[in-house]
């Protein structure tokens, strides 16, 4: 019959011994090789993820005036790689240095213009958050209405296309009435780590992949597109499917569309007079269906505010017959 430690005498010096070797190992690159191939690997996904530069305001209202960047949390964001504050930037220009624990501090106000590096799934969740907008968002609002049919769309630039021979895109105006867009940002490249000005700090820079055609002396709109720049518009899908179809075909040599990337219908006086609308509705209907003596029913007035919520288009016929079980 064996006993719990019957087995010790032999255990315990293959333990010790086994712990020394383990030890040993560890100072080499036998074990490391694997935590450093990991590390370097990590390190050059970082450096090939491409994002695009966007700058965003700072709104008086939803929260961000007089909070840092670093309370913020827009650091934080999923596909978010850097916020700075432009208006602190002339502080590095003219070569003083600031730690990186002063820099995260920095406290916002409103009007304050912030530079973002991040993806296109960083950009629509920023544009999401309360307290910012982005830079470009009278060239939005000018796009009009049907939001829901708008979208933004990553498009290639094509080799002799319009957005390198002309300034269209630098023109909010011709680009919202020839091709129904806004432009939002791009180039989109690929971010590596350098040194900072900012002492003890990290900033990332953005490095064009195809600098050997990117010159400035080729077109003088062409000083950052080149053929094969990846850009960022928000669009009417109408415009790319039906209207400006042919412009967009010779102008790029690829065109994506992003998924649920259509802006929030927010902040505009119609976006205000509908949120009005709805919540009156509903504390109408709530109030006259709770006495008796009126005489409406909780289904057949909740049948005709919904028709009401569909001609104000507060609600789809789409997100209506999806929500019926």
């Amino acid at each position: 019959k064996m006993l719990p430690f019957d087995l010790a005498r032999l255990g315990v010096p293959l333990m010790l011994v086994g712990t020394g070797v383990i030890a040993s190992l560890a100072q080499t690159s036998l074990l490391s090789s694997s935590a450093d191939t990991s590390s370097t690997d990590d390190d050059a996904e970082k450096d090939a993820t491409e994002v695009y530069q966007v700058f965003f305001n700072v709104q008086a209202l939803g929260g961000m005036d007089g909070n840092s960047i670093e309370d913020s949390g827009l650091q934080r964001i999923p596909g978010v790689h850097f916020v700075r504050n432009v208006q602190h930037m002339d502080v590095d220009a003219r070569g003083g240095t600031r730690s990186a624990e002063v820099v995260g501090a920095e406290v916002l106000r409103a009007g304050d213009e912030l530079e973002v590096l991040c993806t296109v799934e960083g950009i629509i969740a920023l544009r999401a958050q309360a307290g910012i907008s982005l830079k470009s968002q009278p060239n939005l609002t000018a796009l009009g209405g049907r939001r829901r049919q708008r979208f933004l769309f990553e498009v290639a630039v094509a080799d002799d296309s319009e957005f390198i021979r002309t300034d269209i895109v630098k023109d909010p105006r011709a680009l919202r009435k020839e091709f129904g867009a806004c432009f939002i940002a791009g180039p989109r490249a690929p971010i590596s780590q350098a040194s900072d000005p900012i002492a003890g700090a990290t900033d990332v820079v953005l490095h064009c992949s195809r600098s050997d055609v990117c010159r400035a002396d080729s077109h003088p709109a062409a000083a950052q597109i080149c053929p094969g720049s990846v850009l960022l518009f928000e669009v009417n899908e109408n415009w790319i499917e039906d209207k400006a179809h042919s412009r967009w075909q010779a102008a790029c040599s690829l065109v994506q569309k992003v998924p649920d990337s259509s802006p929030l219908r927010v902040g505009g006086p119609v976006d205000n007079i509908r949120c009005i609308s709805v919540v009156s509705g509903m504390v109408l209907l709530i109030g006259l269906a709770s006495i008796p003596s009126s005489g409406v029913k909780l289904e057949t007035g909740g049948l005709f505010f919904l028709l009401v919520l569909l001609c104000i288009r507060a609600l789809t016929v789409e997100q209506l017959f999806a929500a019926i079980k």
